[in-house]
């Protein structure tokens, strides 16, 4: 949000975006985000994954990733 809102670098934002949904896409996540069972990354390690996805031009597909995305956050948050 910050770069796209506050820097108007909307391809920076973009990447950044898309790197994200790519990993969360390959099924993996953090211990806040992981299922039961599932294997959680430390939160170096999946920021070291969203650095490698930025770098190699991660590109997913946006809706398939945003729908992916949202279901991840929805579905496996804490309700407060």
């Amino acid at each position: 949000m910050m770069l796209r809102y506050a820097f108007q670098l909307e391809a920076e934002a973009d990447r950044v975006e898309s790197a994200v949904a790519a990993v969360l896409a390959a099924g993996h996540r953090t211990a806040d985000l992981a299922k039961p069972g599932q294997t959680a990354l430390s939160t170096s390690a999946m920021g070291d994954k969203i650095v490698a996805a930025v770098r190699d031009g991660a590109r997913v597909n946006k809706r398939a990733a945003s729908r992916e995305s949202a279901s991840a956050l929805s579905t496996e948050l804490p309700r407060a």
